[in-house]
């Protein structure tokens, strides 16, 4: 593409289009594009009777020229991705059938998209109309805010508050006082700029003593921003004076937006490694830079797993290399990136959702830049810009936050192994808890087993005592989920000045409102799933789409007010506690609490400062988080994701026990941890007691053994969802009797195919949208997605529905 650009000859690229396409579509790039067009910019195009945004790709040389068009422009200065990372688009593209243009777009910052909108503009006869005072006053007031500049109709309605009906636009358009077309707007991301002045000149004679005070200042320190003068007391009068004088001139300089809140000390000290991390680093060693394998690391909580990520950082830019680190939870990633800038400093970017648009644009930029050689993220920050990349490690690599549950359905640890696989650079996948699927792996040979099987300095793992809450079952109030064995165990961990955690994987106040009346429970009118009341908001939420009713609501089936708050969430918890130890200082972190932007660090800062006690929340706090303080866990329900309707529930319950349990006893004083349970002779409960993650592994590979299931197979899984019951009911069963069809056909890749269902999904309503499920295995991947494809032929062809969509998941995580 640069030679092409030097003999300034036009070329041909191919295009990835912002829409569901699943091809890319050749265009010509000519003057005066040729210098501007790379790889990774986005582009304008024709695209029929539409104008449409796309990604530069890759150039290409067609055989037949003729009716190729031209590109109409360049939107990007700079690539947004190396042309390394085409690859990897087009892998994920294929492997999770996903249109290869929107795979792009999902892997770009929020806020680059351009954007078709209906757009009103005023027109002459609009402008004259406007002196007319007989004119409507809703009307009038529409054609003045269209006066000042163009608007999208969707910003006319948003800020008149919805007051002004579209059938008044519309009748402004037939009037032809204003013009309605489509225009794209550029998606509102970019880099800001702060104006500077500097110093040209000496002084002039002629100037006041103000100015040559402010003069003096600003030679002193070469330039000075606005706002800083303003700061010192000097007026903007001054300032444009000395421009005019030609004594200053103005400039613009970019500036990134800081996403990080607080600055950090550097680290003065280097801890020695422990003999198993010394064992562990040297291993690294020998492959990062080198080449492509993937490591499991499996270390017990308190380990120093952290220590290992840094070090094998290190080596990687030792070695002229970059390093991507993927952490699960936007909370985790505040303590890594805090460990991480007081190792390496400046060169550390992170990316997540909880950033703006624009501090995340601008992190984006910093790394395609080459400012950033460190990325530390969530999911999405797989697909960071980075070049030569040497080491990626997945902290957490079990967590199922790692899987994208909307939209393009990756898995953000698969992704990661992939691409470093393609970028020749090592993979760590770290966990206390490893996914049954990549021990697997390990035992296999396919992945190479690491081991940090003691804490540092040696401490011990926590003690686990399990309580059996069926003995505690004639307790009402506040020590019905709260048992003696807690109780005492808070109490004592309180007069010593020590933290607690509590655990409860169910936010909200009551998690089952049931009629007193009727017994029946109390629904969300769009979901066949219970509501839970919210003490905080006073009101029941549902927790799939939103919706909430008043908490004076009456029971829908027979008009009952009186709704009994069964069921226990983290606000009761907060509230119970808050009652048994009011001098305690007590707080809540769940998705509640931490919705503002800030509120997830708040709560951390003030856990390390030791401005809070007891700790409640969900399985936000289990996760990673390192606080020396905190010697007991108290566990209120371990039994909640054991009935899960998942063969990986089993799985699911050992890992979040054996986390939070983890979180207990990593400082210089012991652990301890109240497991409550209604199933304390429970496989999972036993080898969660005893920590011995073998003997759990050991039992549930041989359950996936039997019945099919990875690692031993392959899944995907199609969910139909539609409005109408019946027409969902229909396209699912003719999707199931297509799936049986091309079983039957006899083709060579359909020996190992098993299909299970059309069913209703486990939650067979969501948003007023009905469910369900059909679930494809096979023992080899390369026959699923072969029988894949022909389920699409098949679908597009004979099951054209607007109103039903089919999603595709591959690799599923969560079976709902």
């Amino acid at each position: 593409m640069n030679n092409s650009s030097t003999n300034k000859q036009k070329f041909y690229i191919n295009v990835a289009l912002a829409v569901p396409l699943f091809q890319t579509y050749t265009y010509e790039v000519s003057e005066p594009f040729i210098d501007s067009c790379q790889i990774g910019v986005r582009v304008m195009v024709p695209f029929g009777h539409q104008t449409l945004s796309g990604y530069c790709l890759e150039t290409t040389t067609p055989t037949k020229t003729d009716k190729i068009k031209c590109i109409l422009d360049v939107l990007d200065d700079t690539p947004l991705f190396y042309p390394d990372m085409v690859q990897l688009f087009n892998w994920m593209a294929k492997y999770y059938f996903f249109p290869i243009g929107n795979v792009v777009k999902s892997c770009l910052p929020d806020g680059l998209s351009v954007i078709t909108s209906n757009t009103a503009t005023i027109t002459l006869s609009g402008q004259k109309i406007l002196l007319d005072t007989s004119i409507n006053p809703i009307e009038q007031k529409v054609l003045e805010f269209i006066n000042k500049s163009p608007q999208p109709i969707k910003n006319i309605r948003k800020h008149f508050k919805n007051q002004v009906p579209i059938s008044c636009i519309r009748r402004l358009e037939r009037q032809a006082y204003i013009k309605i077309e489509k225009k794209e707007f550029r998606g509102s991301a970019s880099l800001k700029s702060i104006k500077y002045v500097r110093h040209v000149i000496k002084q002039s004679p002629e100037l006041t003593k103000r100015q040559v005070q402010l003069m003096t200042l600003i030679e002193q320190a070469g330039e000075m921003s606005i706002e800083n003068i303003r700061k010192l007391g000097f007026s903007s009068q001054i300032v444009q004076t000395l421009n005019q004088k030609g004594c200053l001139e103005y400039i613009e300089k970019e500036f990134y937006r800081d996403p990080f809140g607080e600055t950090i000390a550097p680290d003065t000290y280097l801890p020695m490694p422990t003999n198993d991390q010394a064992q562990v680093i040297g291993t690294l060693e020998k492959s990062i830079g080198n080449e492509f394998l993937v490591y499991l690391l499996y270390g017990v909580t308190g380990s120093g797993k952290t220590e290992v990520y840094m070090r094998a950082t290190n080596i990687a830019l030792s070695k002229n290399r970059t390093a991507l680190i993927l952490v699960p939870e936007i909370a985790l990633i505040t303590q890594v990136e805090r460990q991480f800038r007081a190792r390496f400093g400046d060169c550390v970017a992170v990316l997540h959702s909880s950033l703006s648009n624009g501090e995340r644009f601008d992190q984006w930029m910093r790394i395609v830049r080459k400012q950033a050689t460190i990325v530390i993220g969530a999911r999405s920050a797989v697909f960071a810009p980075l070049e030569n990349i040497g080491v990626i490690i997945v902290d957490e690599e079990h967590d199922p936050s790692y899987k994208q549950s909307t939209q393009f359905r990756y898995h953000g640890r698969d992704v990661a192994v992939m691409r470093g696989k393609m970028a020749d650079s090592v993979v760590i996948l770290g966990s206390a808890t490893p996914s049954v699927q990549n021990y697997h792996h390990g035992v296999q040979k396919k992945y190479q087993i690491l081991q940090l099987p003691r804490r540092i300095q040696n401490r011990p793992m926590p003690h686990i005592h399990v309580v059996d809450l069926k003995q505690n079952q004639g307790v009402k109030g506040v020590r019905r989920f709260i048992t003696p064995q807690l109780e005492s165990a808070l109490k004592g961990t309180f007069e010593r000045k020590q933290q607690s955690l509590l655990f409860l994987n169910r936010r909200g106040f009551a998690t089952y409102p049931v009629c007193a009346q009727c017994g029946e429970s109390l629904m969300c009118k769009n979901c066949d799933i219970a509501m839970i009341f919210h003490k905080n908001i006073r009101a029941y939420k549902c927790h799939y789409c939103g919706f909430t009713r008043a908490h004076n609501t009456k029971c829908p089936n027979c008009a009952s007010p009186n709704i009994k708050q069964l069921g226990y969430g983290t606000q009761r918890l907060e509230q119970d506690v808050k009652a048994l130890f009011p001098e305690a200082r007590v707080a809540r972190m769940d998705q509640d609490t931490t919705r503002k932007k800030g509120a997830t660090i708040q709560i951390l800062k003030q856990l390390r400062d030791h401005k809070i006690d007891i700790l409640v929340g969900t399985q936000m706090i289990v996760k990673g988080h390192d606080f020396p303080n905190i010697t007991m866990v108290g566990i209120i329900c371990a039994d909640l994701s054991l009935n899960f309707p998942d063969f990986r529930s089993g799985e699911l319950t050992y890992q979040l026990l054996a986390q939070v349990s983890g979180r207990a006893g990593r400082g210089e004083n012991p652990g301890r941890v109240i497991l409550q349970t209604f199933n304390p002779n429970h496989f999972i409960i036993q080898t969660a007691k005893k920590q011995n993650y073998q003997e759990f592994f050991e039992y549930e590979i041989q359950f996936r053994k039997n019945l099919n299931y990875p690692p031993y197979a392959r899944l995907i899984q199609l969910t139909i969802a539609g409005k109408d019951e019946s027409a969902t009911a229909t396209y699912a069963r003719n999707l199931g009797q297509y799936c049986q069809h091309i079983k039957a056909s006899g083709k060579a890749f359909t020996h190992t195919i098993e299909i299970l269902g059309p069913v209703l999904a486990p939650v067979s309503r969501i948003a007023n949208r009905y469910r369900w499920q059909i679930l494809l295995k096979s023992l080899y991947l390369k026959s699923l997605h072969q029988f894949y494809q022909y389920v699409k032929q098949a679908e597009d062809k004979h099951l054209k529905n607007k109103d039903v969509q089919c999603y595709v998941d591959v690799d599923p995580v969560v079976m709902s």
